[in-house]
């Protein structure tokens, strides 16, 4: 199960309960990938005359996406990875 975490949007308690529930729920998912936001669509954005949605300088640093693994494991046993 990969889940993007993007600040303001999904970095808090309740969704990491609900990405827990949803993994608990699904046999067949064996771990959660946890994708921190990055800039990558800003370039790609331009590049097809986009606008960019996303504050681009709000980024997750590194405690915070450490923490959000921690806190969706008080809710399952399954393995949940930072990619």
């Amino acid at each position: 199960l990969r889940c993007p975490i993007i600040p303001t949007v999904n970095n808090n308690q309740n969704h990491y309960k609900n990405i827990a529930k949803i993994a608990n729920d699904l046999d067949k998912v064996i771990q959660i990938d946890l994708e921190p936001y990055h800039p990558l669509g800003i370039s790609k954005c331009a590049l097809i005359e986009e606008n960019y949605y996303f504050n681009h300088k709000e980024f997750l640093d590194e405690k915070e996406i450490k923490t959000a693994k921690k806190d969706i494991k008080k809710y399952t046993s399954k393995p949940v990875f930072i990619i």
